[in-house]
């Protein structure tokens, strides 16, 4: 079946957010790229918060805050609480609380769906009021969970009994009234099945695009930074957030070891929570003068490119963008072989270099590796073309043509 009325067709992509991070520009280039071929769409932003992917955004898509206030806080109050003699009273009111916000915000969402008439709602990370309004048998469209990251990084021998079964079962439940849950590498879909949250014949997988045209324009550009201006020194250099699933405790820690042998540089491009104890450690470490943490940038692009290597120090991914980014900039990267994106992107090794999760000496060592042998760029390009908005595009086609039959209206 040839999706031949998309101008009749309405997608729905429902975010979190548009602060700044790799989701964020992932569905801004999926919005743009149906909107340029005759969808029309509506980006459904679930809180508040813009950044730079807000001005990316073109023109004709139709923006939709649904922030609730005190959204998030009610499930905490739940499992909280010291004080055993106030549990019970406190259990009570906060599930009245919790109650009388999901009626409030699903019954909005349902009015929204009703009045929009989406075929297709595309949300972004897990949002269950979205997928429990939508699921009213009279106005359903087609639910597809895109997600972005693994799940069993959620389960660590630090959390509780409770809290693991709290997630796996809220999650699996509202999962499983999706059409379809679409992971951003086989590796997210193989972990979402192994933690038991989906089923294997309602999943799929299909990579996030990179916008390689809007690429080739920005690399053009002159990086703001002495380093990579006037180059005397190989520079590596990461991005992303500053938080614990980036690690960028190991990578300082590497990138000492790597010193020890061969002056360099770091760029950290990024901010986050862990800021001041990334700048205490490179203090501890005598690395102040050889590295740098601007802070956010909304043109990486230019760095990557002229960069000797690209160092991804992740815990936990699901198909990280900037390796792939990098890639297009026909720079050579060493990631760690985290679940899951890294093996995929990088051929398991063939198109770069990966370690162990966790640890410096192992990181530094494949730095070396990157730096005396780095990888042909025309290879690297090539492999990035693999992940190109045409090929995402059409996969999600392929998608829609499958569950259309099954959701005539719209």
């Amino acid at each position: 079946m040839n999706m031949s009325f998309r101008d009749t067709i309405r997608i729905v992509f429902v975010i979190p957010s548009l602060v700044s991070g790799g989701m964020e520009r992932v569905v801004v280039t999926l919005a743009n790229a149906f909107y340029k071929r005759g969808y029309e769409i509506d980006l459904w932003i679930t809180s508040t918060g813009e950044g730079p992917s807000s001005k990316d955004i073109l023109p004709g898509i139709h923006i939709v805050p649904l922030e609730f206030p005190g959204r998030g806080t009610y499930v905490n109050e739940l499992l909280c609480g010291k004080n055993i003699f106030l549990a019970f009273w406190r259990l009570l009111l906060c599930a009245c609380k919790y109650i009388w916000y999901w009626k409030d915000m699903v019954n909005t969402i349902y009015r929204y769906i009703g009045k929009r008439s989406p075929a297709f709602l595309i949300c972004n990370h897990f949002s269950a009021p979205v997928i429990a309004a939508a699921s009213k048998k009279e106005i359903k469209p087609c639910v597809i969970i895109i997600e972005h990251n693994t799940y069993s990084h959620l389960f660590t021998p630090y959390t509780s009994a409770l809290n693991d079964w709290f997630i796996k079962f809220f999650s699996s439940f509202f999962y499983k009234k999706a059409d379809k849950v679409v992971g951003v590498s086989k590796g997210v879909i193989d972990d979402l099945i192994s933690v038991g949250i989906i089923d294997k014949k309602n999943a799929c997988h299909i990579y996030n695009p990179i916008n390689l045209n809007a690429l080739d324009v920005q690399v053009q550009e002159i990086p703001n930074h002495v380093w990579l201006q006037k180059k005397t020194l190989p520079v590596f250099l990461s991005v992303g957030r500053l938080s614990e699933q980036k690690n960028y405790d190991v990578l300082l820690k590497a990138f000492a070891l790597f010193k020890k042998k061969t002056d360099c540089r770091l760029i950290v491009l990024g901010e986050g929570t862990l800021r001041s104890s990334l700048e205490k450690l490179s203090r501890e470490l005598s690395l102040t003068d050889s590295i740098s943490l601007p802070g956010f940038q909304s043109n990486p692009y230019a760095y990557m490119a002229r960069a000797d290597v690209f160092v991804l120090s992740s815990r936990f991914e699901g198909l990280p963008t900037v390796l792939l980014e990098a890639l297009a900039c026909g720079t050579t990267c060493v990631s760690t072989d985290c679940p899951s994106g890294p093996s995929e992107i990088l051929a398991n090794g063939q198109l770069g270099y990966l370690v162990p999760v966790g640890s410096p000496e192992a990181l530094s060592e494949g730095m070396r590796k990157a730096l005396d042998k780095p990888f042909p760029k025309e290879k690297l390009r090539q492999r990035a073309e693999d992940f190109s908005e045409d090929k995402a595009i059409q996969a999600y086609i392929n998608l829609f043509n499958e569950l259309r039959p099954y959701h005539p209206q719209g």
